[in-house]
């Protein structure tokens, strides 16, 4: 058995959600992208590693060596899948950088102007992992990346989206923007509250006085797209940019108002922090929503973006996406097992049929 050099690491980044880092590393006959969870206390995503051949530095082998895999080693791709059947120059540091997509749950790798690999969302699910410049066939180490592909475009707009912020400030416009959409719809805030805790990305909850209710939205989720919605449905940028509102009588809100805005303010990082997404008919979780005088609790809230009474709140488009929000509509336990079991639709019908609207209120529950 020859020697083996042990890996090089030649660039590694952590997320912009900083839960997933990054790393490009070569031995002296291969070299791979790979990304991992970043573990963290009491949350585990699922995530793992995923690996990506990037190229050979070494003649390729004819077939998968086994054998490397089977001792843990990153192997090489057999010939029939590379474009460099004698091997290709090894990565040199200074010309490599990781470029994270907007949603921060996939990641491409550079040399100068030119993709080499990329680890897209769908990367590590029925045996794919990623895309590759100099792999000419699929494999199970990596699946070509054409010349079209769509995911070159969007290497090269997250480029341009992260450089925005470096150059300007995408911040202030969607903060006045989302001013304006909300006091159009709602009247002028009566608050305004930074929930970003002074990191980044930049976050706002704006408090309106509507009728005997109190109104809290967010401002500041649609900065970014959410993770995996691509995952999920044909058209992402229709749902992928999302504000989230949430409105309650003034004389329950006022019953628990701290813990009603810390929950919220929370959820406005849920995406990311969790690597997943938020749309119409999804329900949650919620532990703040106090009981009125009647006792009942109301321990989950169901995702509407058009409950009755709801306003409509024109947020401006954000990088030609669409904004859409969401209300938080809170339910009871039982209510939100009928959601799950027979659809969200068969829920959201039942408390429209009752004249339940966005509104919370100490309601009767229609379970």
């Amino acid at each position: 058995m020859g020697f083996q050099m042990e890996p090089e690491i030649l660039v590694g980044s952590v997320s912009p959600n900083g839960n997933i880092e990054a790393i490009a590393e070569q031995d002296d006959r291969c070299a791979y992208l790979y990304l991992h969870e970043i573990r963290q206390p009491s949350l585990d995503l699922g995530f793992g590693t995923k690996p990506c051949w990037i190229r050979n530095l070494k003649p390729a082998p004819e077939s998968l060596p086994s054998s490397d895999m089977r001792r843990g080693i990153a192997p090489m791709m057999p010939r029939a899948s590379c474009a460099h059947s004698q091997g290709a120059e090894p990565l040199s540091r200074d010309a490599v950088r990781i470029v994270w997509f907007e949603e921060g749950d996939a990641a491409a790798l550079l040399e100068r102007e030119s993709v080499l690999a990329i680890v897209p969302c769908w990367g590590g699910k029925k045996g794919f992992y990623g895309y590759a410049r100099d792999c000419t066939a699929e494999s199970d180490l990596a699946w070509p990346l054409t010349r079209d592909s769509v995911l070159r475009d969007r290497v090269r707009a997250a480029e341009e989206y992260w450089k925005s912020w470096d150059i300007g400030d995408p911040w202030t416009p969607v903060r006045e923007g989302g001013w304006k959409a909300v006091t159009a719809a709602l009247g002028e805030p009566t608050n305004y509250y930074a929930i970003d805790g002074g990191a980044w990305p930049p976050q706002a909850m704006l408090r309106c006085a509507h009728g005997d209710a109190v109104v809290l939205v967010t401002c500041g989720m649609q900065l970014r797209p959410q993770p995996t919605v691509e995952l999920y449905t044909k058209d992402p940028r229709q749902v992928r940019r999302i504000e989230l509102g949430l409105a309650i009588e003034r004389r329950l809100f006022e019953r628990a108002p701290d813990p009603i805005m810390k929950w919220l303010s929370g959820q406005a990082k849920y995406p990311w922090h969790r690597l997943s997404w938020l749309g119409r008919g999804h329900t949650m979780s919620c532990d703040s929503i106090p009981a009125g005088a009647s006792g009942r609790e109301f321990t989950a809230v169901l995702f509407q973006s058009d409950p009755i009474g709801a306003p409509r709140i024109a947020f401006p488009a954000f990088r030609d996406d669409p904004v859409g929000l969401l209300w938080l509509v809170p339910v009871t336990g039982l209510e939100r097992e009928l959601a799950q079991r027979n659809g969200s639709e068969e829920l959201a019908g039942r408390l429209t049929a009752k004249g339940h609207g966005f509104v919370h209120c100490d309601r009767v529950p229609v379970v």
